[in-house]
Formats: C-alpha cells, sequence, structure tokens
C-alpha cells in the first residue's frame, strides 16, 4: 500500500483522481482492519488504525504532507536526548512549559527564522 502511495504522489493525477485513490484505499484499509479483527491479538491495533483512518491517506490529496513520519521523527530526535541527558522531567508543569518551548523553537526553525530576534519581538 505504502509502494502505490508513493507511486500516486509521484504522478500529475488531477484533485479529483486523488481523492478516487485515496477512497479506493481506505477501502482496502477497511478490508484489512476487518482481517484484523478476526485475531485477538491484533484487535487493539486494528482499532488503533481506524480510529485514523481518515487521515491515513492525507498525503494523497495535500502533497505537502509527507506520507512518513520521518520529518517528525528527526525534529522529536534532539528532544529526546536532551531528556536523557537531564534524566526527564518530574513535574507535569514543566513538561508542558518544556513541550511549549521546543515546540515553539522547532516552529521557528522550520520557517527559517532568526530565533533570538522573533522571540525577542514577541516579548
Amino acid at each position: 500500500m505504502f509502494e502505490k502511495i508513493k507511486g500516486i504522489r509521484e504522478k500529475a493525477f488531477s484533485i479529483k483522481t486523488r481523492i478516487k485513490w485515496r477512497d479506493k484505499l481506505k477501502l482496502e484499509m477497511e478490508q484489512i482492519i476487518g482481517q484484523m479483527n478476526a485475531y485477538r491479538e491484533f484487535c487493539k491495533f486494528a482499532n488503533k488504525v481506524k480510529n485514523g483512518l481518515e487521515h491515513w491517506f492525507t498525503c494523497l490529496i495535500h502533497l505537502f504532507v509527507e506520507p512518513t513520519n520521518n520529518n517528525a521523527e528527526r525534529a522529536l530526535r534532539e528532544l529526546i536526548v536532551q531528556r536523557k541527558i537531564i534524566g526527564g522531567l518530574r513535574r507535569e508543569k514543566g513538561a508542558h512549559i518544556m513541550e511549549v518551548i521546543t515546540s515553539v523553537i522547532a516552529t521557528l526553525k522550520k520557517r527559517e527564522l532568526s530565533l533570538f530576534s522573533t522571540i525577542k519581538s514577541y516579548l
């Protein structure tokens, strides 16, 4: 299915055709979910896939959305290393503050804005 998605994205299909492909792949995924539900050990995973079904094929409609989570993984890598170095955060408030700060920093980097001057302008 992933190979199909990559192939569809590489072609210059109209939005109407991309929507048809998305709908076709959603039906295919629903069949797979039905098959997984037949096995007790896959029911939890099948439910997780089913809950995200409306979002799994977004990359077919919006080409700026990548079909993998590689960018998200890369964005989190630095935060995970920092968390390991400092030994984690002890309180929920501290974890929330860390999430907000790292989110702002990652967004500014992604938009290629100056970190210091942009934050200073908001203060």
